[in-house]
């Protein structure tokens, strides 16, 4: 019985690292957005692709972010947060006032670019992957690295402390 219980219990675990191992991806395109979900498209149909690979779990509308009106949908779970910040979610989407979207922020290592670059990898990784088309600026608490051009980019949020990214920011203004 305890041997049968034993191997059960070996089975089990390599069912959970091989679902680990294999978790599906979505494709993160730098530049354009999120699967199939591209920037200035319609809201409605940027939903539609999203929820091929994530839950919607929250929208909304905020009438004052940055004094325009802008539509925003959460997709996935609630990250752990400190209680002084908002949430974040795995993959978050917003729209201006014509419903067309203008920024995918990612928050979650599931989106993933053609380069292998994700949230969790590290500086160096994102440096090798993208070297000179990247430019650097430093804040207090994190570096930012940017790609594209002034009205379509993508920004790396790097932490100081750990040198993995924390989000990734595609938009377009």
């Amino acid at each position: 019985m305890m041997r049968r219980l034993a191997i059960a219990a070996v089975l089990a675990c390599m069912l959970c690292t091989a679902t680990v191992a294999y978790a599906a991806t979505v494709s993160l395109y730098p530049g354009l957005g999120v699967g199939s979900a591209r920037l200035g498209s319609l809201d409605s149909s940027a939903v539609t692709a999203l929820k091929k690979a994530f839950a919607l779990t929250g929208k909304g509308v905020d009438n004052n972010y940055a004094g325009q009106r802008v539509y925003y949908y959460y997709f996935g779970k609630a990250l752990p947060h400190n209680r002084n910040e908002a949430p974040h979610y795995p993959v978050e989407m917003y729209a201006n006032k014509s419903h067309r979207v203008f920024i995918f922020e990612v928050n979650s290592p599931t989106c993933v670019t053609g380069k292998g670059i994700r949230v969790g990898s590290t500086e160096a990784q994102l440096q090798a992957a993208y070297g000179s088309t990247l430019k650097k600026r430093t804040t207090p608490t994190y570096y930012l690295y940017s790609s594209g051009t002034a009205r379509n980019h993508t920004d790396y949020y790097v932490g100081k402390g750990t040198r993995r990214i924390t989000r990734v920011l595609i938009s377009r203004y």
